[in-house]
């Protein structure tokens, strides 16, 4: 290769780096504007769905402590109600033997749910004749357990309520 193509192939790789420095320096305001805008875009995107997940936390919040609150005023009425239930027991019972002691003996043993063997009903349970069960007794047992289970109702329907009443990203309920 002489002089001359040398001197050629050196204009023509500076002419190509020219070209090609030229070309960058022409399209990177383009793209460096589309770049900005897709960043602009992407946080502005983050920053919506982070107000929309706390405004969705705010409102579950809201609604938690209404409900907590309504349960609480529900338990305290179930309990004052069973108070005065438990009253009316102890004013109405003559305390006369409502249950004997070999089936207060049985009614006294774990249950089978509970993982312990209970004993066969049709054995007798030694216990002492005086520990029988009153109608004082039997009533106050029953006041109790009415009360839990309507304590236990209103909970259980709190719970519901709240996923009832859950809403969705679309706004109605689920």
């Amino acid at each position: 290769m002489n002089l001359i193509d040398k001197i050629k192939l050196a204009v023509c790789v500076v002419a190509m780096v020219f070209v090609g420095l030229g070309s960058w320096w022409m399209t990177a305001d383009h793209y460096q504007t589309k770049i900005s805008a897709m960043e602009s875009t992407q946080a502005k995107a983050v920053a919506a769905a982070e107000k929309a997940a706390r405004h969705s936390l705010e409102l579950a919040q809201q609604r938690g402590d209404t409900l907590s609150e309504k349960l609480a005023e529900t338990e305290s009425a179930l309990n004052h109600k069973t108070l005065e239930v438990s009253r009316e027991v102890s004013r109405l019972a003559s305390g006369r033997r409502c249950l004997d002691s070999n089936l207060v003996g049985v009614l006294n043993q774990p249950t089978a749910a509970s993982g312990i063997a209970t004993q066969a009903a049709s054995a007798p349970v030694a216990a002492d004749a005086e520990a029988f069960a009153s109608d004082a007794d039997v009533g106050q047992w029953v006041a109790f357990a009415n009360g839990a289970y309507e304590t236990c109702a209103a909970r259980l329907d709190a719970l519901i309520d709240w996923f009832v009443l859950m809403p969705t990203d679309d706004g109605g309920n689920k």
